[in-house]
């Protein structure tokens, strides 16, 4: 029996060579398909390989060695990964809550012209959507005890790209903003009451 801290956690990256599923970097060993014993280094390097702001980055054995970039934008949420984990390593437990942070809520999805450029952009920003992802799990947890919150940025954070990490101070104010909002802190509190009263559940 595979024993793992309950504050185990992995990140997620692709294979450049093969984009069709991710690949997860964990600090225990699953019962089947374990990870690469890297450094923390590497995978933090993995799931941030986001070109051209961040280089991808080789691990694995000489001669054996994997290109991985940033797992995104098709696992923009990996709140999916993270409930698969929870069932394969913890078959034993009850999940009591979920929690999902988000980056900031996208601005309505639609064309508006018809050009290439502009389908181009729609569809990546339909790839990055989490927010679809969320609803879809969330009301596949409807029906369970189990406490999903997602927190996520409504207003202000929809046109921070990589490129604007020196406006970290905005990002600042709209989050402080969102959390003061009453349906915010009853999110937030009720979570917190979950956490402190968990015994024996994840």
């Amino acid at each position: 029996m595979i024993s793992v801290d309950p504050f185990s956690s992995f990140v997620i990256a692709s294979a450049a060579r093969n984009l069709s599923s991710p690949t997860l970097f964990r600090t225990y060993t699953p019962p089947w398909n374990p990870s690469y014993n890297c450094t923390i280094v590497e995978a933090i390097r993995a799931t941030t390989a986001e070109v051209p702001f961040f280089p991808s980055v080789d691990i694995g054995e000489e001669g054996l060695k994997e290109t991985f970039i940033y797992g995104g934008p098709r696992l923009n949420n990996p709140v999916k990964a993270v409930l698969n984990e929870a069932k394969i390593n913890f078959s034993g437990q009850y999940v009591s809550c979920v929690l999902s942070i988000g980056s900031g809520a996208q601005s309505s999805i639609g064309f508006k012209t018809m050009s290439t450029s502009d389908r181009v952009k729609v569809l990546e920003k339909v790839m990055k959507d989490g927010e679809s992802i969320s609803d879809e799990v969330a009301n596949g947890l409807s029906d369970g005890d189990v406490f999903y919150c997602r927190l996520n940025v409504g207003d202000g954070l929809q046109n921070i790209c990589f490129e604007d990490w020196q406006g970290l101070g905005d990002v600042k104010t709209h989050t402080e903003k969102y959390l003061q909002k009453p349906e915010v802190k009853q999110k937030v509190d009720r979570l917190i009451q979950i956490l402190n009263q968990r015994s024996g559940a994840l």
